[in-house]
C-alpha cells in the first residue's frame, strides 16, 4: 500500500493493487473534470491487467508502476507518450510498456511540477517533461516528450535505487547511499553550497551527511531532505516558512542536520 500527494489531489494504492484518488478534477484519472470530495476508484486489475505496486503524484499529473514493470501515467502533460506537446492530457491512466525502457521493467517513479522520473531494474534513470533549469538531467534545457535514459555514466556507473522530484529539481540515491541532484539550484535546494543550476546529475560531497550513507531522499517544491543510516535527518534549500525544521526561516545551501 502507498499514498501520494500532488497539487490539490491525493491518490492511494491499496494492498490489492487498486488505485483510488480524490481532490481536483482531471488529474485524478477518473475521466472527469469534476472534483471528488471522497476517494473514488480509478481501477484495479480489470484496467491495469496486474496490481499497481508504486505510485507518485506531481503538480498536475500522476504515475503508477505496475507489477509487470509497465508505467501508467495520467493528468496534464509530461506523461511520456510522445509528441503530444506539454498540454496533452490523459483523463484515464495510459500504459507505457517496459519496452519503452529497452525491455527493463520500471521499479519506481517520481513526479515533479512538470517532469517525471523513472528508475528501472538495474538502476537506470529515465526522465521526460519540460527541461528548464536542467531538471531532466540530460545536459540541456530541452523538453523530452518521451522517457529518455539519462545514462549510467552520469552517475559514475552507480545503480540508482531511489529518486525524488521537486518543483524544478531532481534528487537520486544509489545503493551505497551516495546522493546526486540536478535542476534549478535556487535557494540551495540542490545541496552543493551554492545556487547554481545543474543540467546533469552532480554528486553531493562525501562529507555532506557527516560521512554517513543516505537511506531516504525526498524533495519538496524548492527544498530537499535526507535521512541517513545513523538516523539523522538533514534538510536544505528554501526555508522561508520553517519547512527545514531548523528553528528559523533561513535558507540552507548545504545539508544541515
Amino acid at each position: 500500500m502507498s499514498v501520494a500527494c500532488g497539487g490539490h489531489f491525493t491518490a492511494v494504492v491499496t494492498e490489492a493493487g487498486e488505485i483510488f484518488s480524490w481532490g481536483k478534477g482531471r488529474r485524478l484519472g477518473l475521466k472527469t473534470e469534476e472534483s471528488q470530495l471522497l476517494p473514488a476508484r480509478v481501477g484495479g486489475c480489470e484496467w491495469f491487467g496486474v496490481p499497481i505496486v508504486a505510485l507518485a503524484a506531481g503538480m498536475q499529473h500522476a504515475a503508477g508502476v505496475a507489477d509487470d514493470g509497465a508505467l501508467w501515467t495520467w493528468g496534464d502533460g509530461r506523461l511520456g507518450h510522445g509528441n503530444q506537446g506539454k498540454s496533452w492530457r490523459s483523463q484515464r491512466p495510459a500504459r507505457l510498456a517496459k519496452e519503452v525502457f529497452g525491455g527493463s521493467p520500471a521499479v519506481m517513479v517520481a513526479c515533479g511540477r512538470a517532469h517525471t522520473v523513472v528508475v528501472t531494474a538495474g538502476g537506470l534513470v529515465w526522465t521526460c517533461g519540460t527541461g528548464e533549469d536542467g531538471r531532466l538531467g540530460h545536459g540541456d534545457s530541452a523538453a523530452r516528450e518521451e522517457l529518455t535514459d539519462i545514462g549510467v555514466e552520469r552517475f559514475g556507473g552507480a545503480q540508482i535505487v531511489l529518486v525524488a522530484a521537486g518543483a524544478d529539481h531532481t534528487v537520486a540515491m544509489e545503493a551505497e547511499g551516495r546522493v546526486w541532484s540536478w535542476g534549478r539550484g535556487s535557494r540551495g535546494c540542490l545541496g552543493h553550497n551554492d545556487e547554481i543550476d545543474r543540467h546533469v546529475p552532480t554528486q553531493l560531497a562525501d562529507e555532506a551527511f557527516g560521512g554517513a550513507a543516505a537511506v531516504v531522499v525526498a524533495a519538496g517544491g524548492i527544498h530537499t531532505a535526507t535521512v541517513t543510516e545513523d538516523g539523522n535527518l538533514f534538510t536544505w534549500g528554501f526555508g522561508a516558512y520553517g519547512q527545514l525544521g531548523l528553528g528559523d526561516d533561513n535558507n540552507r545551501l548545504a545539508p544541515t542536520k
